[in-house]
């Protein structure tokens, strides 16, 4: 049942498009949680960082994550208009 509230959270979050809202971490603050992401985005402004708050919004709800930033590690641009943003969520 909890499982389900959660989806149901992360749902309505979705339909918003108010993932919940992380501060971006430099290179050398913040403690590393988990392992590092990837996400898929268009390379518009500020694309990216919504992109990382919506992956993280999601890992945190469904799995219980406990990290309050993201550090941006790397990005890879596919062509024109698209890129993979690779980032660690951290607790700082």
């Amino acid at each position: 049942m909890k499982k389900f509230l959660k989806r149901i959270h992360l749902f309505w979050r979705k339909k918003q498009g108010k993932p919940i809202q992380y501060n971006f971490a430099s290179e050398k603050e913040g403690v590393p949680i988990g392992v590092e992401l990837e996400v898929y985005h268009l390379t518009f402004h500020d694309m990216a960082t919504y992109a990382c708050q919506c992956r993280l919004t999601e890992e945190q709800l469904l799995n219980g994550l406990d990290a309050n930033a993201i550090k941006i590690t790397g990005f890879k641009r596919i062509d024109k208009y698209n890129g993979i943003t690779t980032f660690q969520p951290c607790k700082t």
